[in-house]
């Protein structure tokens, strides 16, 4: 919403472009990518947080200047919160959100990269990776799952196919929740917010701290 029109896709577009990418950015709009130091990494193609300037940019939050200190770069670019790349054609991509991280043992682990490894086992119907409060770790990796009708998946088995795949261990899930469904936010996506809150009072997962 803040951001207005940034970038776009075309039928001339290819397929995978169309449905893999945010597509090229606005001619009119500028996008520069910032690593977790604020360095611009625009040049290497990312990942980093995208920000923005241009003529569709909001200028802020009404009547809350905390909120806009949060939203903009010190000269005036909006921040989105996407951590994305972009290639050498010039077509975004949303590889992560900033916020949507599991830090286990300081480490930031990537939640997307866990559900797009997890989304392969053949009884994962849908996933999101959330954290689960550790005392030693202070966040373990959890799995929240959708099953496939009459699948059966546990945490071994799980992890047996990651290694089958190569997958990192630092996306092996070491918990696994399983429900019928995900709670959905307005937009489509997965409420992780509202998902956590509802394992947490139901005792599924240990409440992580905020941070």
């Amino acid at each position: 919403n803040e951001t207005g029109l940034l970038s776009y896709t075309t039928f001339r577009d290819d397929q995978h472009e169309r449905f893999a990418s945010g597509g090229q950015v606005v001619e009119e709009m500028r996008v520069r990518l910032f690593d977790d130091a604020g360095h611009d990494v625009t040049a290497r193609g990312g990942p980093g947080q995208a920000s923005c300037a241009g003529p569709a940019t909001s200028w802020g939050y009404f009547n809350d200047p905390d909120a806009n200190v949060g939203l903009f770069t010190d000269d005036g670019w909006m921040l989105t919160g996407d951590i994305c790349t972009i290639d050498e054609r010039g077509y975004l991509r949303v590889v992560d959100r900033k916020s949507d991280f599991i830090i286990r043992g300081g480490k930031n682990i990537s939640a997307a990269a866990v559900e797009e490894q997890v989304g392969t086992h053949p009884a994962v119907a849908m996933i999101a990776a959330i954290p689960a409060a550790d005392e030693v770790f202070g966040e373990r990796v959890c799995a929240v799952i959708v099953l496939r009708d009459g699948a059966r998946l546990t945490v071994e088995d799980l992890q047996q196919h990651l290694a089958a795949k190569g997958a990192s261990k630092d996306l092996w899930p070491e918990r696994l929740v399983f429900v019928d469904a995900l709670p959905r936010a307005s937009g489509g996506k997965v409420a992780k917010s509202v998902l956590k809150k509802q394992l947490s009072e139901r005792g599924e997962i240990p409440r992580s701290k905020e941070r």
